[in-house]
């Protein structure tokens, strides 16, 4: 299983720097929480799904359910699978919630306790959350009890990058600083810094070894994380967005104002440009070797990475709140735009130009988000109003 996660895409288908040492878990923390007696909705006519959605089982993709969310309701805006996808975790405006994707049981909902993301630890035990204040909250992954919490950065930025194989969870600060911490063991293992200007983009490269952090002002450094040495750094003279290592772990690209650039590794020399405008939206790895890109202004676009070629756009992909996710195996995608729903893609010869739109239309004015799991069996649509849609194959 590929270490970055693919998780949107679809086309037809030195001045960052000075490094620290790891700093420990302060003292302070905030009042602890804990599971809410608030009552849990129940699923109705919820379908297991059963088979993995493909070109040969599409035509039998049905919706599977409704994940529900408490009273009074709102929408889920930052969410997180484990490895096995049996669950699906998520924050609304006040509650920390956790779903069965099996049965479509609400599992918990708990204080959401100022919390921004929500991830899950390697072996599926806990929860972590990092709050608007700056501290890490751990959370048993059954139950929602609070477990622990201690401080992170006074000031986060908002970037994060988190390896959910590993647990490292880096964040970033609107002072310029950055954190790297061992989630499971609860160990800060490097702390990087040295400029003013707030984080704005963070990403492991594909190893795991080194981090990518960049500022607002488009300074961008590689860091190893073991030696917490700099490794390269380069200034792009733009905002930078987000940052992705590709899947054969040789190259970067970074999603900034003034397009995508693609950079080698591991020197972050910028050889190509593959998009004049950032994407903004839509940021996100094919299988093939192509990239998804996309900001609502125009179509959904792929580029062919090797070559820095545009290979095509998906018509009528223009809007509000334009998402894409892409099935484990690059051949489908599923593309939804708030205000107009959601179709279907084959993009499995993306490369070759040929992209087909399938019959399939979701009319859902609200859909926010839509991620597909990793194992391919479920498909997630996220939705303004709260609730989650779960599509998937059925008998």
């Amino acid at each position: 299983m590929s270490r970055v996660p693919v998780l949107i895409l679809l086309l037809a288908a030195c001045a960052l720097v000075a490094a620290c040492a790891p700093a420990a878990p302060q003292p302070d923390r905030p009042p602890e929480g804990g599971a809410t007696p608030t009552p849990l909705p129940t699923p109705a006519g919820w379908v297991s799904p059963s088979e993995v959605v493909s070109l040969r089982t599409a035509a039998r993709l049905r919706e599977l359910g409704s994940l529900a969310v408490p009273e009074p309701p709102s929408t889920v805006f930052a969410h997180a699978l484990p490895l096995d996808n049996s669950r699906l975790y998520g924050v609304n405006n006040t509650h920390l919630l956790g779903w069965d994707l099996q049965t479509g049981e609400t599992l918990f909902a708990a204080p959401r306790e100022e919390a921004l993301d929500v991830f899950v630890s390697p072996d599926r035990l806990r929860l972590y959350t990092l709050t608007v204040s700056g501290f890490i909250r751990v959370y048993d992954a059954t139950s929602g009890e609070s477990v622990e919490a201690f401080r992170s950065l006074a000031n986060p930025s908002g970037a994060v990058a988190y390896d959910r194989f590993t647990g490292l969870l880096a964040v970033g600060g609107r002072d310029g600083q950055i954190q790297v911490w061992d989630m499971p063991n609860r160990t800060a293992l490097a702390q990087f810094g040295g400029v003013s200007s707030p984080i704005a983009a963070l990403g492991f490269t594909q190893d795991g070894q080194a981090l990518l952090g960049a500022d607002q002002n488009g300074s961008l450094t590689l860091w190893d994380i073991a030696s917490r040495e700099v490794i390269a750094s380069v200034d792009l003279l733009t905002p930078v967005y987000a940052v992705l290592p590709t899947e054969d772990g040789t190259r970067i690209l970074a999603d900034t104002f003034d397009g995508t650039l693609r950079l080698t590794l591991p020197d972050l020399s910028v050889d190509a440009r593959l998009s004049p405008e950032g994407s903004g939206s839509v940021f996100s790895l094919l299988p093939s070797g192509a990239v998804l890109l996309g900001n609502g202004l125009s179509d959904l676009a792929v580029w062919d990475i090797a070559s820095g070629q545009l290979v095509g756009t998906l018509p009528q992909t223009t809007g509000e709140r334009v998402s894409a996710a892409l099935s484990p195996d690059g051949s489908l995608a599923f593309v939804s735009v708030l205000g107009q729903g959601a179709t279907i893609w084959n993009v499995s010869n993306v490369l070759d130009g040929m992209v087909l739109r399938g019959t399939l239309r979701i009319d859902d004015a609200q859909f926010r988000e839509v991620v597909w799991t990793d194992d391919g069996y479920q498909v997630l649509f996220f939705t303004t109003r709260g609730p989650v849609r779960v599509w998937g194959v059925t008998p």
